[in-house]
């Protein structure tokens, strides 16, 4: 679990990072767009169960593409979507195999009468040669807050496999 934390603390710190590079203010109707290549640095990956067992560690490099829409609609509601993407993400092992970073990350939150809606999907991949080098990180949250900051619902189902 000390791997996945890791490696969501360091997205996060991505993505915070590409975030951080636009504010999004949009009027009732409009869409306002931010497209992003956000170089990845520093981000260290251990896979595991590669190499037999033996493990493998590596720093990816490549780009985070971000995507981000966000529209309000004339009664004041707002809707955000944030999608973030590897792009010709990769690392060599200290074993000498390459790996690929691929997946998919996908946040919506809604703004509705001062009520919030917030879920983000990961689906993060790190891909060697050969079996048993693959590393598999899912995430789905989901959290609803009323009107008042009251939480109403929460959904959170993580899982990290090595195959």
């Amino acid at each position: 679990m000390h791997q996945k934390g890791e490696i969501m603390r360091r997205l996060a710190l991505v993505l915070a990072a590409a975030l951080g590079a636009a504010v999004l203010v949009p009027a009732a109707g409009a869409e306002v767009a931010v497209n992003l290549k956000v170089p990845l640095e520093d981000f260290v990956v251990e896979v595991p169960c590669a190499n037999g067992g033996a493990g493998d560690v590596f720093e990816l490099h490549g780009d985070l593409h971000v995507l981000i829409a966000e529209t309000t609609s004339a009664s004041g509601g707002i809707v955000s979507v944030a999608h973030f993407q590897p792009m010709g993400v990769y690392g060599i092992g200290t074993s000498g195999t390459v790996y690929r970073g691929t997946g998919v990350n996908q946040g919506v939150d809604t703004f509705t009468g001062g009520a919030i809606g917030s879920t983000f999907i990961n689906n993060f991949r790190i891909i060697g040669a050969g079996p048993g080098n693959n590393l598999l990180v899912h995430d789905t949250i989901h959290v609803t807050l009323d009107a008042n900051g009251v939480v109403r619902a929460t959904v959170e189902i993580s899982s990290v496999d090595c195959r």
